[in-house]
């Protein structure tokens, strides 16, 4: 199952508008050992307890995306904190609420349950947003 949601994540990212700004691109799990660019987003897994009630099989997951950009990109005019604000704002528009395609799974929800900025060194260049979502999907 967790294989098949990552590719519906995947999907569902990459098919939006908001990956047009992931010119580092986006990764399950673990960043390729090629040179890093930015704005890039890894996600990941944190927690899935399978759980059957007399109405059928739920499957509620915690996933965690963590978005990067550095002090130098600019995308729409914006750079730093501004660009993180907006990358945030436009990531949480595709998947709040967000109907995913999960191969033998029903979504019955996508809800963000919380979004906060990663600390970051005073002499760090890079900024960092985690952005965590419970999604529950229903066995078909």
């Amino acid at each position: 199952m967790i294989d098949v949601l990552k590719t519906g994540i995947y999907s569902k990212i990459t098919g939006s508008a908001f990956n047009t700004y992931l010119s580092g691109g986006l990764y399950a799990d673990e960043y390729p050992q090629a040179v890093v660019t930015y704005p890039n987003m890894i996600y990941h897994i944190q927690s899935n307890a399978p759980t059957r009630d007399s109405h059928g099989y739920f499957e509620p997951v915690v996933v965690q995306f963590n978005l990067f950009s550095d002090e130098d990109t600019v995308v729409n005019s914006k750079k730093g904190n501004a660009l993180m604000d907006f990358l945030v704002d436009q990531f949480t528009s595709v998947m709040d609420d967000a109907s995913l395609s999960v191969s033998g799974y029903g979504t019955l929800k996508c809800f963000r349950i919380s979004a906060m900025p990663l600390p970051k060194a005073d002499e760090a260049t890079v900024w960092g947003w985690a952005i965590k979502y419970l999604i529950e999907l229903e066995k078909l």
